[in-house]
């Protein structure tokens, strides 16, 4: 399972590049805008003029896409253990992410169970990719204020959320119809050290 996953996170990323050349070594690799500098000085609550501050501001978008693949992968090879990790404790649902909403909890361990339950009932193919199942270039990662355009944050999310939207594909739609609604899906993903699906 570990091979296949990680080769479909490293071709999700890095899907349309060009054939991979010898790496080149260099000092240092340039930042991008989701990840910070190798080294930032420690952020200080009340610093002094001309003072440097670190500030560390990771997006956390390749978190998510890498935690998809993770989850689907887990899935088709029925890893009930990994299929878990992927999954909070809790799993909200509901279609709004906004306060005052009625949404519904399940445990994670119950959701993963579902998960597979409905896999094994479809009889997915073991040997499925998860090209096969989710159309990649759908995959898009947005913060979770995006979506909610400055009203109130449902209790059970944090401003730090990210709302993860992909396409299922035809194969895809029948065995992973509890992760979507009609062939989308909208899944909450909390970034972090241990990230993990909190809501769909």
């Amino acid at each position: 399972m570990l091979a296949r996953g990680r080769a479909a996170i490293a071709w999700l990323v890095i899907v349309g590049c060009a054939p991979s050349v010898p790496p080149v070594r260099a000092p240092s690799a340039p930042s991008t805008h989701r990840d910070p500098p190798a080294h930032v000085p420690a952020p200080e609550s009340a610093p002094s003029t001309g003072e440097l501050v670190g500030v560390v501001a990771a997006g956390g978008e390749d978190q998510a896409r890498e935690l998809l693949v993770a989850l689907v992968t887990a899935i088709v090879e029925g890893d009930r253990e990994t299929l878990e990790a992927t999954l909070g404790e809790e799993v909200f649902h509901g279609g709004s992410l906004r306060a005052g909403r009625t949404r519904t909890r399940t445990s994670g361990s119950a959701f993963a169970g579902q998960l597979l339950t409905r896999a094994r009932m479809t009889r997915l193919p073991p040997d499925a990719r998860f090209e096969d199942l989710v159309e990649v270039e759908s995959i898009r990662v947005e913060p979770i204020a995006t979506s909610i355009a400055g009203e109130p944050l449902a209790s059970e999310l944090q401003p730090g959320d990210l709302v993860m939207h992909f396409e299922l594909t035809s194969a895809g739609r029948d065995p992973l119809v509890d992760l979507t609604h009609e062939g989308h899906g909208a899944l909450i993903v909390r970034p972090g050290e241990d990230p993990r699906v909190i809501a769909r």
